[in-house]
């Protein structure tokens, strides 16, 4: 009976992930295709900018023509703006909420978590999460000299800080005790779940890997047939996992 339950609540979470995963790279790809046409337009208005520039140099420009000028420089303004805003605000916020959104529907089907519990217990490893992927993205850009500050120490300190902080939130999903005791247990059963744990983490690695693949195929008009089949088993497996990590937390 109770392996019939826990293989129920398996199916159920990994349906859960499935379409977590499907609006994941969706928002990607739209947050992507917005931000694109936002720099081809802004190409445009430059074009434009240049010609008048060049008026403008010649001193021939009429108070409607240098009136041009500067609804043509705000426009541009306006447009880069809308798209920094897509980028490191929208983008963020609507990830953040969206994982915590779905990972509160896994836990919940899987060991009964209260939202406030939830809240307490991922908060940190979802805004630890965060900060990890803007190190991430910001030292790909020291590396191909978009930027001239490296994140290097950041990006080690904040991945360390993410591993710590799911180890922890692991047990207090996992149990119904205190968050000291659930601390005590962490650091007291280490040696217990190590094994798995790290598995875990490099089953969600790979997973993240590949959402991004599939992110970039659907950009380069390749076909994602293949890399979709290989998530789904990843997803499998990490459904599997994390289920195994929950039975035998619990116990503790």
């Amino acid at each position: 009976m109770l392996r019939q339950k826990n293989t129920k609540k398996l199916v159920l979470n990994i349906i859960i992930e499935v379409i977590f995963t499907f609006i994941l790279v969706l928002l990607l790809v739209f947050v992507r295709e917005k931000s694109i046409g936002y720099l081809y337009d802004v190409q445009t208005i430059s074009y434009q900018v240049s010609s008048l520039e060049k008026d403008l140099a010649t001193e021939n420009l009429t108070s409607y023509d240098k009136q041009q000028v500067q609804n043509t420089i705000n426009n541009m303004d306006s447009l880069l703006t809308k798209g920094m805003i897509l980028i490191k605000v929208v983008l963020p916020i609507s990830l953040f909420l969206l994982s915590f959104l779905f990972y509160f529907i896994i836990w919940k089907t899987t060991s009964g978590v209260k939202f406030l519990r939830f809240f307490y217990s991922t908060i940190i490893p979802l805004i630890s999460f965060l900060f990890f992927c803007y190190f991430v993205l910001n030292y790909i850009a020291y590396r191909f000299y978009f930027s001239s500050e490296s994140s290097l120490i950041w990006f080690v300190v904040s991945l360390i800080f993410l591993i710590i902080s799911y180890y922890i939130s692991l047990f207090f999903l996992s149990n119904k005790k205190s968050f000291m005791d659930s601390l005590i247990i962490a650091k007291n059963r280490i040696k217990d779940v190590l094994i798995y744990f790290l598995l875990n983490l490099v089953t969600s690695l790979i997973y993240f890997v590949l959402v991004f693949w599939i992110f970039f195929l659907t950009y380069v008009d390749a076909p994602i047939i293949w890399p979709s089949v290989l998530l789904l088993m990843i997803i499998f497996l990490i459904n599997l996992q994390r289920m195994h990590l929950f039975n035998k937390i619990s116990k503790y």
